[in-house]
This record gives C-alpha cells, structure tokens and sequence, in this order.
C-alpha cells in the first residue's frame, strides 16, 4: 500500500498580522550613490536600480549611472512601503549601550542625537572608544592623574603653561559622565586663545564657562571671559568656532604662566541673569 506523506507545513502569516524579517545585508535598503538610508519617494529606472530622492534631484539628462537607462520619475512603491513597515531595528551604537528599537525611518535621526554614540578618548596614546558614559568612567579609571578635578559652579584655580599645555582634561566631580577640555592654542600674533570644549555624545552642550586671567603685580588686574560650552565626540584640534580670549604673551612673561581662574555652570543662565 502507498504510504502517504504530508508535505512540510508552510509558514502561514495573517494579512493583519506580522513576520519577522532578517536581511542579510542591510545596505539592501540604503542609496548605493550617497549610501544613506532611504527614504520615501524612492526612484528607479526600467531596470530597477534605485536612487534616493537626493541623488535623483542631481542626476544630469535623467539617464541612470548604472546602465545609461532612464530613470524618469518611476518610484519603487514596494521599497517605499517597506521603508514604513520596519519597526525593529537596533541602533548602529548597540555596542556601547544603546537598547533602542527603531523604525527604519527614525534610525537615521535617532542616531545623529544618540547619547551612545561613540566618543574618542583626548590622551595621545589611548584608542579607547565609548559612549560618553563609558568614557568618564575610563578616564576616571586609567588617567585619573592626568585630569584636574572641579565641581560645578564653583571657582577653580588653574597654573597654565601657556607654551607647552595644549590642554588639560577637566574632571567634574559627580559622575556627570562628561569630560571636559581646556585647550590653549599659541598664535603667531603672540596670543594665546582659551576655550573650553566638552567630549559627549550628544549634540547639544547645556553648560557655559567663565575664564579669568590674573596678571599684574600681586595679580591685581584681571582679563575675564564667558561663553557656552561646544561639544564634540573627540578632543578638538582647533579652537571652537564660538568666541574666546585671546591673552597677549606679556601676560605670562614672568614664568610662562597663566593664573586662571574658571567656573563650569552646570546650566546656561538665562540672558537677564549674566
């Protein structure tokens, strides 16, 4: 008698409902011109090869870089509706901490405001890299030594060697997770600029500093500067594009010293307050 066999139960998905999906390889869904995500209306030529709305608007005599075919205005529905249908996908800073599950729509923005995203530890001779959390505590932990430590607005005094300290890491005291940099940068019009930078990964820096420099007999006179904080996810190279001070050399002319002395408002003060 025939032996009956049933055939392998198929994956069956309601119309309402959902399926998880894994790609291979998620440059699937990313402009192959610009290799940024896209992003609704996305564009094709006859042969299918796709460009985000971007690279369509700069394409000369509507041909495809690809194969030469037109391109026209002929835009991938399927593409597009899949764009609006992913709803899970991780954070590309999952490895330093970031649980964040995405749209495919919002991962773009989400990761340009990322309190995980990556950041750069200042110390020549350190590849350490991590969300700025991360990185206080390294600092904290492996060049404790190499910081100064302050609080919050509070006046800190600082003994600069205004030829050869390119910049000292400032260390705030709390566990704020934020390192702070002092740079100094000589200039051929024989001055110094001051400035203070912070190493975060957000964007958005909320504190302001205030700088004096002491000069004179006995320190009497006294140059003072206040400004927002920038940020960035390394140690700059060059002073922020925001103004700073610019001390003559005649002011460290004794020991090639400056007398400093700096606060960090832990929060911007409203204008009528400064």
């Amino acid at each position: 008698m025939q032996e009956e066999h049933e055939a392998p139960a198929a994956k069956r998905v309601c119309r309402s409902g959902s399926v998880s999906i894994t790609l291979a390889d998620s440059d699937v869904l990313d402009c192959p011109i610009c290799f940024g995500p896209f992003r609704p209306p996305v564009y094709q030529c006859e042969n299918g090869h796709m460009v985000c709305t971007t690279c369509r608007s700069k394409i000369k005599n509507d041909s495809c870089p690809f194969d030469r075919s037109p391109i026209a205005y002929t835009r991938n529905r399927v593409i597009e509706k899949l764009l609006e249908s992913v709803k899970s996908v991780s954070c590309k800073n999952a490895e330093y901490g970031c649980n964040e599950m995405l749209g495919y729509l919002e991962k773009n923005d989400h990761e340009k405001a990322c309190k995980h995203s990556p950041c750069s530890c200042p110390l020549s001779g350190c590849d350490f890299i991590g969300s700025s959390s991360q990185l206080y505590q390294h600092f904290r932990a492996q060049h404790q030594n190499s910081s100064v430590p302050f609080r919050y607005d509070q006046d800190f005094s600082i003994r600069l060697d205004a030829k050869n300290d390119e910049f000292l890491v400032l260390l705030e005291g709390r566990d704020d997770n934020i390192l702070f940099v002092l740079h100094n940068a000589r200039s051929n019009q024989q001055q110094n600029g001051l400035s203070i930078s912070c190493i975060s990964s957000s964007r958005e820096a909320r504190n302001e500093y205030k700088i004096s420099v002491s000069f004179g007999s006995n320190n009497v006179s006294t140059l003072t500067f206040r400004s927002a904080i920038t940020s960035s996810k390394k140690q700059l190279d060059n002073l922020p594009k925001l103004g700073f001070p610019l001390v003559p050399w005649l002011l460290d002319a004794t020991d090639g010293r400056l007398n400093l002395k700096i606060c960090i408002f832990k929060d911007r003060l409203p204008h009528w307050l400064r």
